[in-house]
């Protein structure tokens, strides 16, 4: 496992993160092998998933597939207030200086049926031209519902008197269908010693149509109904993606000391998505609505180079490398015509200088440029629909961010594990953020909030990150520690300056010699932005197995989120709009999992097949 905090150019520029490179060994071993697992667990979780190979001579099939039924529950909470200076609460009504308070209760389970298959095979020519085809199909089931109850109320701000009040209770049952279908092709061609060229395709085709049955009904403070009709709604959101991507890759190691790569890659995408929203109207059956229906068309056309030279003279060895991107994309609405066409050629350079100062410490200063495009989703306009009150948007004009990395990292490798250190400064320019805007609905008197990305001016993150593995005996342990500042400045949201850290720690221990336990703790510290705060949070995930059946076999308990506390906690100011709100929200509820594993002519922990996708770097640790 190679982890590349600043990648060099070889590495599309996409991402201000790292990588994480796995790079699989080839398994030589003749024959048959393979295993199968049963799992279940609580929130209710049922699969089974198949795994066979079988090498011959010259060819080395497989098959994977896997069947699995789930229900994820959860939930989130809302309590926002606005004071408005006027208050219509009707035609002939109004109020001065009053606050609107919305307190907000979601109730969700997510979940449903997929099935998924791989299969394909490795045929050698010779030991060093290998080509590899694979062919994958997932299709997938799956059944939403969220209930959504407002409780709302308006009270003047000098008596505290209430002039307004209700709650509204909103459900929404989603039926999402989906087919995802890919075929990849691999050719590895080894030329002398170290010579290889590296040729990939892989093709993606997707479709998926998520439908919708939306009512709301209305009731006084006390929960009595009012006696107005329910409104009905309903949503239908048809997408289809179209993706092909060719790659080629070239090592050529000039001498011992120096080494050359190149390659090239194309990737072009289409998306298309219909999107319709519609309301029941008592006397002209369903309508559709204005400004939420559209035909959304996404092209993108991505082009790339790159050239790294690479040289080691004795302790010393530094890697040089430049990649150029050009991108092509067009968006459309179709029912307006709206077109939003843009392109641009960018170039990545990237540096890494290497000194070894022992066999067993060495430092690394390095450079990279990464951008972070606008995605589908990103400049999508629609408005998401399941929530009547918190709108989910995308925004057509955002521009692409551009970040500059530097770091400066130390390794050390002790008797029983390792430490590294690292220095780093990124600065990001037309930094993409989702921003939080609130709308005033004057006819409704509710609150309603608004979430779209948009491109901020600046943000510098320092920090520092300090990572390390000891063995102790029958322990061994993993921790990761990251201490960083961020500074945001925009002209339009405000600036900010936040100082946080997050951590990790894992301890796997061998019980016996055929018991095994591990634990593993996370942190992430509280953090500021410039509209609100983010609480801190932590969780904790165990699991234990047992091999059993003379090692063939493996039980295995698990529990993610042991004290159920992975729950996003926010607040949000927005001092322009006079609007303070608090939420708590958590994706997914603790889960407690069994697995049953067994295996056949396969070892325990044998990793899992992988095609294609890019090789390791060179030069970076």
């Amino acid at each position: 496992v190679e982890i590349i905090t600043n990648p060099s150019a070889r590495y599309e520029a996409e991402g201000q993160v790292g990588i994480i490179n796995i790079i699989l060994k080839k398994d030589k071993k003749r024959g048959f092998n393979g295993s199968i697992d049963l799992t279940g667990g609580f929130p209710l979780t049922a699969g089974v998933s198949l795994n066979l190979n079988y090498r011959q001579e010259k060819f080395n099939w497989f098959l994977n597939y896997g069947i699995n039924l789930r229900e994820n529950p959860g939930f989130g909470e809302t309590s926002s207030v606005q004071r408005l200076d006027t208050f219509n609460l009707d035609e002939n009504t109004q109020f001065l200086n009053v606050n609107q308070f919305s307190d907000q209760r979601r109730d969700h389970v997510r979940g449903g049926l997929n099935n998924s298959i791989r299969f394909g095979a490795d045929y050698y020519f010779t030991d060093k031209d290998i080509l590899t085809a694979a062919f994958n199909l997932r299709i997938g089931d799956e059944e939403n519902e969220v209930d959504l109850v407002y409780t709302d109320n308006s009270q003047l701000i000098e008596t505290g008197e209430i002039i307004d009040s209700g709650i509204t209770r909103r459900f929404d049952d989603e039926r999402e269908d989906e087919e995802k279908l890919e075929f990849s092709v691999n050719y590895t061609k080894k030329i002398g010693k170290d010579h290889e060229w590296i040729t990939d395709f892989r093709f993606q085709d997707n479709s998926e149509v998520e439908s919708s049955a939306l009512s709301e009904s209305f009731f006084d403070i006390n929960e009595v109904p009012l006696g107005q009709p329910d409104l009905l709604q309903r949503s239908n959101n048809a997408e289809g993606e179209r993706l092909y991507i060719l790659q080629s890759d070239y090592t050529w190691p000039i001498n011992k000391e120096t080494r050359v790569e190149l390659g090239v890659r194309a990737s072009l995408r289409e998306i298309q998505n219909d999107y319709l929203v519609e309301e029941f109207d008592l006397s002209s059956d369903w309508v559709s609505l204005d400004g939420l229906s559209n035909n959304f068309r996404y092209d993108e056309q991505i082009y790339a180079t790159y050239f790294i030279y690479g040289r080691e003279i004795d302790k010393f060895s530094y890697q040089v490398g430049l990649r150029g991107e050009y991108t092509d994309i067009n968006t459309e609405l179709e029912q307006t015509n709206e077109e939003n066409p843009r392109d641009y050629f960018s170039l990545f350079p990237s540096a890494h200088v290497n000194y070894k100062f022992t066999e067993k410490f060495q430092g690394q200063l390095s450079y990279s440029r990464r951008i972070r495009r606008p995605r589908f989703w990103d400049l999508n306009p629609f408005f998401s629909f399941s929530d009547a009150r918190n709108f989910f948007s995308g925004n057509p004009d955002l521009d692409p961010e551009f970040t500059n990395a530097y770091e400066a990292s130390l390794v050390g490798y002790l008797k029983n594990g390792s430490v590294s250190s690292s220095l780093y400064y990124r600065r990001s320019t037309d930094v993409i953020r989702r921003t939080i805007f609130v709308e005033e609905d004057s006819e409704d008197n509710i609150i309603r909030t608004i979430r779209r990305p948009e491109n901020l001016d600046t943000r510098d993150d320092i920090g520092l990150e300090i990572s390390g593995n000891y063995r102790l005996k029958k322990v061994n342990l993993t921790g990761n520690l990251n201490f960083f500042r961020a500074i945001i400045n925009d002209e339009v949201i405000g600036d900010s300056d936040n100082f946080s850290w997050f951590g990790r720690l894992s301890a796997n221990m061998k019980i016996s010699k055929t018991m095994d336990a591990q634990l593993s703790f996370n942190y992430r510290g509280a953090e500021e932005n410039p509209q609100g705060t983010r609480d801190p949070v932590a969780f904790m995930d165990l699991g234990w197995s047992k091999d059993i059946l003379k090692n063939k076999a493996t039980i295995t308990l698990s529990v993610r989120d042991l004290f159920n506390s992975r729950r996003r906690r926010s607040t949000t100011f927005l001092e322009d709009n006079n609007f303070m709100s608090e939420s708590e929200f958590q994706w997914r509820s603790r889960v407690f999992q069994a697995t049953f594993s067994y295996r056949v002519n396969q070892k325990k922990k044998r990793g899992g097949r992988r095609g294609g996708g890019d090789g390791g770097g060179g030069g970076e640790f």
